[in-house]
């Protein structure tokens, strides 16, 4: 049984973690946002992007109550992002021929990844801290922000910081 993401989230039962098709604005078309919903409110943390080499590609979403898979068929990027919520607070992603990309939203300067220790992440949600690791295969560091409110980075009291490995 397939659902439409604009209308159902894709979530899991006791879990604040929800995947929705939103548009800013009626008339936008809709992106997918990782999205913490709990007693706070709702806040679209993370928009997610399919890519290619690096390069963001068109998908459709396939959503059945157990997996949402992002399809990629657009010239060679074809391939597939499965994502599974597999407890409460365990989102599971797996990418086959194609990656993702987490981009935090614009609206809450709060927001942010900070590498931890080989291929863990902490993110910071505002009111809701999570993990991001890698079981197999690497999560790529971003840009360091240009911005000067964060001059430190990667922040040094904090732990090493994994490096980008070749290949990844």
């Amino acid at each position: 049984m397939n659902f439409d993401l604009r209308y159902v989230p894709f979530s899991r039962y006791g879990s604040y973690l929800a995947c929705s098709l939103l548009a800013r604005t009626p008339g936008d078309p809709p992106t997918l946002w990782l999205r913490q919903i709990s007693g706070h409110g709702q806040k679209e943390a993370f928009r997610l992007e399919v890519l290619a080499e690096g390069q963001p590609v068109p998908f459709e979403t396939v959503a059945t109550p157990s997996l949402l898979e992002l399809r990629s068929a657009r010239g060679c990027a074809q391939g597939a992002v499965q994502l599974c919520i597999a407890a409460d607070d365990l989102l599971r992603i797996r990418g086959l021929g194609v990656g993702l990309r987490l981009s935090a939203g614009d609206t809450d300067p709060f927001r942010c990844a900070i590498p931890w220790t080989g291929e863990r992440w902490f993110v910071n949600l505002f009111r809701a801290r999570r993990w991001i690791s890698s079981a197999s295969g690497c999560v790529i560091r971003p840009r360091p922000p240009s911005t000067p409110r964060r001059p430190s980075w990667p922040p040094t009291s904090t732990g090493p910081a994994s490096s980008p490995r070749a290949g990844c």
